[in-house]
């Protein structure tokens, strides 16, 4: 069994002028957005899933603007991107704190631009050999996978959505996502084992 998975390309096709995915301060730099700065963790995710789907499968192209493709992204055009995708993703005052909002809203969103989007839902016990599995098996068909984490002791991913581009073992489970721009390792089994009063994990094919 290999012991790292990778996004093929996922450097250069999430390569934002040099960030890696989005980052929600941009809505406030770029739209003068404070709300959506403050809960649009969950518009950032989705809008990294769908620009990198979007230039690795030509079925899903038509789910971002065409200038998205096999192009330079500028931050403008990501969040203007990503802030039509908040229309449907809606986060509330308390951002979107559960995967049903996001999964109802991505939907939409898909439907609306004539495709279908399916759920792939975490269907087995909550264990760490499961959910390694379960984003081995995404990320080595070419899927990045949305994380959630309600209350947790790592900051960086408290009430929050990251985007995982990446898994490896290295002593544990780590896991590489996107989060404010950036490339970030977390370990996947602290994550795992530390209480949360929800956690989830999703993407769509």
């Amino acid at each position: 069994m290999d012991t790292r998975y990778e996004l093929k390309d996922v450097d250069r096709i999430l390569n934002i002028e040099g960030f890696f995915g989005g980052d929600q301060q941009w809505f406030e730099d770029v739209l003068h957005s404070n709300y959506l700065t403050k809960k649009g963790c969950s518009v950032i995710a989705i809008t990294n899933f769908l620009i990198y789907i979007a230039n690795t499968k030509k079925e899903y192209a038509k789910l971002v603007p065409e200038n998205f493709i096999d192009s330079p992204i500028t931050k403008t055009d990501y969040i203007k991107f990503a802030d039509k995708l908040s229309t449907f993703v809606k986060p509330k005052i308390y951002g979107v704190p559960f995967l049903f909002p996001m999964n109802s809203g991505i939907r939409k969103y898909a439907k609306k631009n004539g495709m279908s989007l399916v759920t792939q839902n975490y269907n087995f016990t909550w264990k760490i050999r499961n959910i390694v599995t379960y984003i081995i098996g995404a990320i080595a068909n070419g899927y990045p996978v949305l994380m959630l984490t309600l209350n947790h002791k790592n900051p960086d991913v408290k009430f929050h959505w990251v985007t995982i581009t990446a898994i490896y073992y290295d002593d544990s489970w780590k896991i590489e996502c996107s989060n404010w721009g950036t490339k970030r390792v977390y370990d996947l089994e602290k994550w795992f084992k530390e209480k949360s009063l929800y956690k989830g994990l999703i993407y769509y094919q």
